[in-house]
C-alpha cells in the first residue's frame, strides 16, 4: 500500500478490505477485528449512515467554501490537485473543480477591474475640469 503525502497512519491499524476501486481501504480497524466499520459484516446498516454523514460534510465543506481573492482560488487549486494525486477525488471532479476555479478567478479579475475603473473615475470627478489646448 502506498503511502499518500502527508499520510501517517500506521498499516498496522489499518482495514484489510479492498475498496470498490481494488485499493485498499484507509480506514481504522474496529476493535477486535480486521476489518473497519464500514467492511465489517455486522455493519451493514452503518454503511449507509456513514455515507450520508460523509455527504453531509462534503456539503457543510462545500458551503464555508470562500472564493473572494485570487488566494482563495489558488489555495482551492492546489488542495484539488493533492487530493486528485492521492486518489481521494474523482479525475472529472477535479476537472469541475478547475473550471470553477477559473470562473471565480475571472469574477475577481473583472470585479477588481471595476473597482479600479471607478476610483480612476472618482479621482477625475475631483480634479475637475481639465482645460485642453489646440496646437
Amino acid at each position: 500500500m502506498g503511502a499518500t503525502p502527508g499520510d501517517e497512519r500506521n498499516g498496522a491499524l489499518l482495514c484489510t478490505a479492498m475498496g470498490k476501486t481494488g485499493k485498499p481501504c484507509r480506514a481504522f480497524r474496529a476493535a477486535g477485528s480486521t476489518l473497519c466499520r464500514f467492511h465489517s459484516p455486522e455493519s451493514d446498516g452503518d454503511r449507509e449512515k456513514a455515507r450520508e454523514a460523509a455527504r453531509e460534510a462534503h456539503v457543510e465543506e462545500a458551503g464555508r467554501l470562500r472564493l473572494d481573492t485570487a488566494a482563495d482560488v489558488r489555495q482551492l487549486i492546489e488542495e484539488t490537485a493533492q487530493k486528485l494525486r492521492a486518489g481521494q477525488i474523482h479525475a472529472g471532479a477535479a476537472v469541475a473543480l478547475d473550471r470553477l476555479a477559473r470562473t471565480a478567478l475571472s469574477a475577481i479579475e473583472a470585479r477588481q477591474l471595476e473597482e479600479a475603473t471607478a476610483e480612476l473615475a472618482a479621482r477625475r470627478a475631483q480634479q475637475g475640469p481639465t482645460v485642453r489646448r489646440r496646437k
